[in-house]
């Protein structure tokens, strides 16, 4: 069902998280086929690399997918997910590779906060309650 009083910047934070999930898919692909240089192939450590990169990856692309619906869960899980992604990078050894991808993350999250009074408004505030 079209929505129709959506904010831009929700189209916008829903292409940046799905480019986000392509990110992760793209990063567990490369551990999974061992072509990561931190990663042996076969090890754990390339195993749980590739496993949660997929798994996030799936997460971000429902989120980007339900976000499209007006769905309060979504948001909420979106923010955190998000939010925590962002923390994990910023307490690890931080450089070009991690601010590049706190503004990845950081981005759509901006975008969420900013449109929040849309996902949280009452079921009857909404155009087609």
């Amino acid at each position: 069902m079209p929505i129709a009083d959506r904010p831009a910047s929700i189209r916008t934070a829903r292409v940046l998280i799905c480019l986000d999930s392509l990110l992760f898919l793209a990063l567990g692909a490369v551990a999974a086929a061992g072509a990561h240089p931190s990663y042996p192939l076969g090890s754990a450590t390339s195993r749980l690399i590739a496993v949660s990169s997929f798994v996030v990856a799936c997460l971000l692309a429902a989120f980007a997918w339900l976000l499209g619906r007006q769905s309060r869960q979504a948001f909420v899980g979106a923010v955190g997910l998000l939010s925590v992604m962002i923390l994990a990078s910023v307490f690890d050894e931080f450089g070009l590779a991690d601010l590049a991808f706190a503004a990845a993350m950081g981005l759509p999250l901006l975008l969420l906060v900013r449109a929040r009074a849309w996902y949280l408004r009452s079921e009857a505030e909404r155009p087609y309650a």
